[in-house]
C-alpha cells in the first residue's frame, strides 16, 4: 500500500485533503491518508482553545491569585501577552 500512497500527486486529493497538503505537505496528506484512513478530524481554531489555557492557568495556580510575575510567567509559557492572561486569570 505505501508504494501505491507514494504515488499520490497533489490533484489527486480531495479539496480537504489539498488544504492538508498547502498547509503541512504532501508528505503529511499522505501519512494521514495511510495512518488515518476514513477517520473525520476537527481542526479547532485557535481562539477555541482558550478553555485548555484557562485550566493550565488554574492548575499552575493552585487556586491562589496570581501575582504578577506569575502572570508574566504563564505569558511567556503560553506565548500569550500578560493583559491576555490577566483576562483569562478573571474569566476563571
Amino acid at each position: 500500500m505505501t508504494q501505491l500512497t507514494d504515488r499520490i500527486s497533489f490533484d489527486d486529493l480531495s479539496d480537504d485533503m489539498k488544504l492538508v497538503a498547502q498547509s503541512c505537505g504532501l508528505e503529511v496528506a499522505r501519512s494521514l491518508i495511510v495512518n488515518c484512513p476514513g477517520i473525520q478530524i476537527y481542526v479547532p481554531r485557535p481562539e477555541s482553545m482558550m478553555g485548555i489555557m484557562r485550566r493550565y492557568i488554574n492548575t499552575r495556580l493552585e487556586g491562589r491569585e496570581p501575582s504578577e510575575l506569575d502572570v508574566k510567567q504563564i505569558a511567556l509559557e503560553l506565548r500569550k501577552s500578560p493583559s491576555f492572561v490577566r483576562q483569562l486569570v478573571r474569566m476563571g
